[in-house]
């Protein structure tokens, strides 16, 4: 992933390069400038030249062929930009310091990205503005709060679509996954190993990005008859020493479950951590199950059972958006773009 963010003069022979091939009329396979004429059109060194040039190939815009020169490999495309909705949302945002969730979606994008030719420019909430929302713009879902801020002027946001959003949001157009969906395939799953009490730790209700799994959860239950039980809902903030006590604090019940759906793979993970050092037998005496299908839950001891939600495809869906919105010149219906999740099963099942 390039870093453009510094104000040396090599990007400003790369804003300069990208913005011709943008808007230059190229083709596929048409020649560049050699570098020898940008240097000189610029009053540049080679080495200056040579850092804007490695940029434009990495993100797919030209191919440097030694001892021919550089060809255009995608010409004429627009640029999408994306705004990360973050508490320090007034800034351009630390890629390497992204949550995770970010950090994968972020990924998706950059394959939709590179393999439409698009470019992905990173601006904070202030550069957005003062450019009016005239491109499209992918945002990171924050808080409703957060697109205030954007929208001050209480108008629909046309150009404004937001990844990874808990729900659908009034006259924004999102690209999101259905979590309420993930735990309600999770929970089917568990049910249909014969569990009836299932248990379930979860981030604060109170939160919306926790909410939609409980309800999926419910639904699940209430789907093949089985009475909700408040007793086996567990609710923490998610450190490891919670997610040890919560699972403790299940299996001590004097009815304990012999299942338990954790609200994220973190929190999965850290129940099997709990078992292997109590000496509970995974899945024998205690099922488990998550959602995310984290890197983690394919190697952990034994491997996770859990949702994926598609973090990559959410960032891949956005991106062909992006170029619906580009060609139709704003999108007049608001679209909630949902990626299906998929139960993958292993052996904590």
């Amino acid at each position: 992933m390039p870093n453009i963010t510094g104000n040396k003069k090599w990007k400003e022979v790369y804003e300069s390069l990208a913005a011709e091939i943008c808007n230059g009329g190229y083709k596929p396979g048409d020649r560049f400038h050699t570098i020898s004429e940008i240097s000189e059109r610029f009053r540049v060194s080679r080495a200056t030249t040579r850092k804007a040039l490695s940029v434009l190939a990495e993100e797919k815009a030209i191919i440097l062929k030694p001892r021919i020169g550089t060809v255009i490999r995608n010409g004429g495309k627009k640029r999408a930009r994306i705004l990360f909705c973050l508490p320090d949302g007034d800034k351009i945002p630390d890629i390497q310091n992204l949550p995770l969730i970010y950090f994968e979606i972020l990924k998706g994008v950059f394959h939709g990205a590179s393999s439409e030719g698009l470019e992905v420019e990173f601006l904070s909430r202030k550069e957005i503005l003062a450019g009016g929302m005239k491109k499209p713009v992918l945002v990171f879902y924050g808080s409703e709060k957060s697109f205030s801020k954007l929208n001050p002027s209480n108008k629909e946001p046309k150009n404004l679509v937001v990844l990874h959003s808990p729900r659908p949001l009034k006259n924004i157009h999102t690209v999101r996954h259905d979590l309420t969906r993930a735990a309600y395939l999770a929970t089917i799953h568990l049910i249909e190993k014969g569990h009836v009490k299932i248990g379930m730790i979860t981030g604060n209700l109170q939160r919306e990005s926790a909410l939609p799994r409980f309800e999926g959860y419910i639904s699940a239950l209430k789907e093949k008859g089985i009475r909700l039980d408040l007793k086996l809902i567990r609710e923490n903030i998610g450190s490891t020493q919670e997610n040890h006590a919560s699972a403790e604090s299940l299996l001590a019940e004097s009815d304990p479950p012999t299942a338990i759906l954790a609200g994220n793979d973190r929190r999965a993970l850290d129940i099997l951590e709990y078992c292997s050092a109590r000496g509970i037998r995974v899945p024998e005496d205690l099922a488990v199950c998550g959602i995310d299908n984290v890197r983690e839950s394919r190697v952990s001891s034994p491997a996770l059972t859990t949702v994926d939600t598609g973090w990559m495809k959410i960032g891949m869906e956005a991106v062909n958006f992006i170029l619906e919105l580009y060609e139709k010149a704003g999108e007049e219906e608001i679209r909630d773009i949902v990626v299906e999740p998929c139960l993958v099963i292993r052996d904590s099942t």
